[in-house]
């Protein structure tokens, strides 16, 4: 046999021979583990749709303390659950599941005030907005009523801003951008808070 034909059959026997050989017995690279990543916190506007259904879920409760109808009473114990179950994926970083799911929590919630022909206020759910707002922010401005020290200054100067707007918003009828500003408003102090948090 010369080189030439050597050097073709013997990588090919060789081949041959691991192909046979029980899986075990064959040569292997040291597998990587797999990676684990932290999941995603969730965006102030995730935090924001969650507040606002819970919100709602609050809400709603009071409301139909005094009704009667067992449907409505289990939409309601339904849309609690998807709250839940939001909340969780939100804090798993799965922030389309946290979206899809609270959204369907107010879609019952809606369901079981009809039932109960209940209908929202919009002014007196705008109103209870702002003032959980109000209650976040003075928290944050602490005890001494100045803004707390570091980078959560700006941030909380954002989230007085917004907090403005949507007061002028309230005042000028415009309710559901009120509510949308004062979340973001809120949004922007639980941001101070965290960001206060790693100052330290």
């Amino acid at each position: 046999m010369n080189a030439r034909l050597s050097l073709v059959l013997v990588p090919l026997a060789l081949a041959v021979v691991l192909a046979a050989a029980p899986a075990d017995a064959r040569p292997h690279r040291a597998r990587r583990a797999p990676r684990e990543f932290a999941p995603a916190p969730p965006t102030d506007r995730d935090r924001g749709q969650l507040e606002r259904t819970r919100e709602l879920l609050d809400r709603g409760r009071e409301r139909l303390q005094q009704c009667g109808d067992g449907s409505a009473n289990d939409l309601l114990a339904s849309a609690a659950d998807m709250q839940g179950r939001a909340e969780q994926a939100a804090g798993a970083g799965q922030h389309l599941a946290a979206l899809q799911l609270t959204m369907g929590a107010r879609v019952r919630i809606q369901r079981a005030l009809q039932l109960c022909n209940v209908s929202e206020d919009d002014r007196e759910s705008a109103r209870r907005t702002l003032l959980r707002t109000d209650a976040v922010l003075e928290r944050m401005r602490g005890a001494g009523g100045g803004p707390p020290p570091g980078r959560s200054v700006d941030v909380l100067g954002h989230a007085t801003d917004a907090q403005e707007r949507a007061r002028r918003a309230y005042a000028d009828g415009r309710l559901e951008e009120s509510v949308q500003l004062s979340l973001t408003a809120r949004a922007w102090a639980m941001r101070a808070a965290r960001l206060e948090r790693r100052g330290r």
